[in-house]
């Protein structure tokens, strides 16, 4: 015999929430929420100061720049004690 709990979870389904503009689905209404203010339909806010890349959040920023000109500007610029500048010393900022 099934217990009761375990037949009202075999009944449950996910309620999704998607978005009538693009088509995202999310699983909260606060993520929908967040999505429709800040991604859908806006332009991204937030530019690289090296090269075109554009994002529309500050950490995609932070990681493009880690990732694709850190050692660029590691070449140029060194710490006060002659140490070269590294991702791991800028990953807190």
């Amino acid at each position: 015999m099934i217990e009761s709990r375990t037949l009202g979870y075999l009944n449950c389904q996910k309620v999704t929430y998607p978005c009538k503009n693009c088509g995202k689905v999310y699983n909260y209404y606060s993520s929908l929420a967040r999505h429709l203010k800040h991604e859908c339909g806006v332009e991204p806010k937030f530019h690289c100061p090296l090269c075109p890349y554009r994002t529309k959040h500050k950490s995609s920023l932070n990681t493009h720049l880690n990732g694709r000109h850190m050692k660029l500007l590691s070449e140029f610029y060194t710490m006060p004690n002659g140490n070269k500048l590294s991702s791991s010393m800028n990953a807190g900022n």
